[in-house]
């Protein structure tokens, strides 16, 4: 017992190594979504919200400052992220701290917030990636907003290697749906595509995304088809459905 606590304790102690490189993100197993602030949601404040976490050996946040502040939501967004967990990173078969970069997005989209009687309904800012329709009548999009689109690495075709290996762009994914389907048996990837999105309006937003088709359980004509949005900062876009019109 004491052997362990001193083991336990020199990782704690360890300095976090920052991910990247030969250090890969551990790859999140719960979401916390943040809690819009009242104020923030009467004042119409919405936007994204970058932080640098530190990973305890276990997994934990243990520690998020922020680096690029939206004052109203910084708190909200801290809260949420000191909440999520993720898988223990290995360094030479020794769970080590890291340190990472995570992005909190708050959009007004599903937010318990109506305008003022006759005040004009804003048009949507928000970048579309991909969508869906499923044969009850929803769609689902996957979309970001200019600024967490802004903050992407961007990428040229002349480049020799993309952003992110296929490999990791499938492992990613798949840890992320196995987090949110655990009952769902196993998972058959089908294809993977890389797309660019550019505005010729805004030079800042020119990134390429990536589409994760997965099969559930058996790969058979008829199984449920997964689909994740995977950027190439190694998020994964979080969809969200709507009737159709």
């Amino acid at each position: 017992m004491i052997l362990l606590a001193l083991v336990l304790a020199a990782q704690t102690a360890q300095a976090p190594v920052r991910v990247g490189g030969n250090i890969p993100p551990p790859q999140k197993i719960k979401h916390v979504p943040p809690v819009y602030p009242d104020e923030a949601l009467r004042s119409g404040v919405q936007g994204m919200v970058i932080l640098e976490a530190i990973i305890d050996p276990t997994g934990k946040v243990s520690e998020a400052r922020v680096m690029r502040s939206i004052p109203l939501l910084d708190q909200a967004a801290i809260d949420a992220v000191r909440q999520w967990e993720f898988t223990p990173t290995l360094l030479n078969g020794t769970p080590v701290p890291v340190v990472m970069t995570v992005t909190v997005n708050f959009t007004m989209q599903g937010a318990p917030y109506a305008p003022p009687m006759g005040a004009p309904t804003p048009a949507s800012s928000m970048i579309r990636l991909t969508s869906s329709r499923s044969p009850d009548g929803m769609t689902t999009v996957w979309e970001i907003t200019p600024e967490r689109a802004a903050a992407l690495p961007q990428w040229s075709i002349e480049s020799p290697e993309p952003p992110v290996s296929i490999g990791d762009v499938a492992r990613i994914a798949e840890a992320w749906l196995k987090a949110r389907s655990p009952d769902v048996r196993q998972f058959a990837l089908q294809n993977v595509t890389f797309a660019r999105i550019g505005r010729s309006s805004n030079p800042a937003i020119d990134f390429w995304y990536y589409q994760v088709l997965f099969l559930g359980d058996g790969a058979r004509p008829g199984d449920l088809l997964f689909r994740v949005v995977v950027l190439p900062d190694r998020t994964v876009v979080e969809p969200r459905t709507e009737p159709d019109r």
